[in-house]
């Protein structure tokens, strides 16, 4: 059946297959018989038609729908008979014509993981250290006192942490502004504003200019001045409740002292969960750098076109003339793609790695490892399992690209696992470079 198999590159293999002419010759017959026995001819009874006008009728469909059955079938056997295992759909070179009573041929170009020896036993990678302080836990608490604040009617004028309830006028702009809302002090505008507002009676009205850092986050207003005129028609002052017992009860905890206890907890593995991110980056840059290998051309693709296709939504979102949602793309496609090549190799051959390594001890992505990913990231998201599902399966197609994120996530925790933890402020040891094996 296999008439030869060539490598073209590390990563891609053509495969020369054969049929014999009489497993076509039987597949077609099978067919047209079937066909046959299900048909009424003019003048013939279901089933009496004779073969020559069953097959002068029906041949060239019989013979198409036998290649949609054999191409398959023979090249899956041809895979298993080579041992090859394809990382992405063959390619057909050339075409296929079917010539009755003669063998079938063709070629397909198949791509193909490179064959590598990862070392990945005993690496060395940096102890980061995380600590939480007192203040950092007295900060977050601070927090949530202050979302849990109401804000009552003031008595005398604006004062910093006020709320303004406010209408004002841009001369400039041509802009007039009702009963907007304004936290005094904070930074959504420059420190000049509040200043001004400082000081003013509810219902006094106030001229002032604002220079605008070149910084400012709306575009249209960074680098330039502007003349406001601001009225205040209400002054509201902030009542947080004390920080005690009292106040982490109406948390569901018992004490303070427990709500704190809580909060360092969090804060604690919010820092182990990023140093464990930081740590598995630093080892698959290790292992990428330590073994030189070519990954297959689909992955690096595949890689691009991701990063890509968050260029455009990023372009799209913020198109050239301002308005979201429209214009053309800011950024130049063929030079964004030379640009993040050298990127996407490395990202397809981490890729490679981890699959090698994962293989290798048998890590699995099981029913209940999908399912607590999708629940999680579902509440995440503030929407249903199913609608997360939906959302996935619309965008890749499927849900493998989560059970390979997954299964990557599992590969880097037991890589961790079995890491060496430098001190900080160590050097650590690479490993040494490997080639691919050809």
């Amino acid at each position: 059946m296999i008439k030869t198999t060539e490598d073209i590159t590390s990563t891609k293999k053509r495969i020369s297959i054969e049929i014999p002419a009489e497993a076509v010759e039987s597949e077609i017959q099978g067919s047209l018989k079937t066909i046959r026995a299900q048909t009424r001819l003019p003048g013939f009874r279901k089933g009496k038609a004779p073969m020559s006008l069953i097959e002068k009728r029906f041949g060239k469909d019989v013979e198409g729908e036998a290649m949609e059955r054999l191409v398959p079938k023979y090249y899956s056997e041809a895979i298993k008979e080579t041992g090859i295992v394809p990382v992405g759909q063959p390619v057909l070179e050339g075409g296929i014509e079917i010539k009755r009573n003669e063998p079938l041929a063709m070629t397909f170009t198949v791509e193909v993981r490179p064959k590598v020896d990862i070392t990945y036993e005993g690496l060395k990678v940096k102890d980061l250290e995380t600590k939480v302080e007192d203040k950092d836990v007295d900060e977050t608490i601070k927090r949530l006192q202050q979302e849990r604040a109401t804000f009552e009617p003031a008595e005398g004028p604006v004062a910093d942490g006020h709320i303004v309830v406010m209408d004002y006028d841009i001369a400039e702009d041509d802009k007039s502004f009702k009963d907007e809302v304004f936290k005094v002090g904070s930074d959504l505008l420059p420190a000049e504003f509040s200043k001004k507002l400082t000081g003013v009676a509810k219902g006094g009205t106030v001229e002032f200019e604002v220079a605008f850092p070149k910084d400012y986050y709306a575009e249209e207003l960074a680098g330039q001045s502007r003349n406001f005129k601001v009225t205040v028609k209400e002054i509201k002052a902030e009542n947080a409740p004390d920080i005690d017992d009292e106040f982490a009860k109406d948390m569901e905890f018992d004490s303070l002292k427990k709500l704190k206890g809580h909060v360092r907890e969090r804060m604690e593995g919010s820092q182990r969960d990023a140093v464990a991110r930081m740590q598995k980056g630093l080892l698959v840059k290790d292992l990428v750098d330590a073994h030189e290998f070519d990954p297959p051309e689909s992955f690096v693709e595949g890689e691009l076109e991701n990063m890509l296709a968050a260029e455009r939504s990023k372009s799209l979102a913020n198109p050239a003339d301002g308005t979201e949602g429209e214009g053309k793309p800011e950024f130049d496609e063929k030079a964004k793609r030379e640009e993040y090549r050298p990127d996407a190799i490395k990202r397809a051959k981490a890729s490679v790695v981890l699959d090698i390594i994962g293989e290798r001890e048998g890590i699995e992505v099981s029913e209940d490892d999908m399912k607590s990913r999708i629940v999680r990231m579902s509440m995440e998201a503030n929407t249903t399992p199913e609608n997360l599902m939906k959302y996935y399966v619309a965008k890749d197609g499927s849900l493998e690209g989560m059970k390979q994120a997954i299964f990557e996530e599992k590969v880097l925790d037991l890589v961790l696992e079995r890491a060496q933890m430098v001190p900080e402020g160590k050097p650590k040891d690479k490993p040494k470079k490997k080639a691919d094996k050809k």
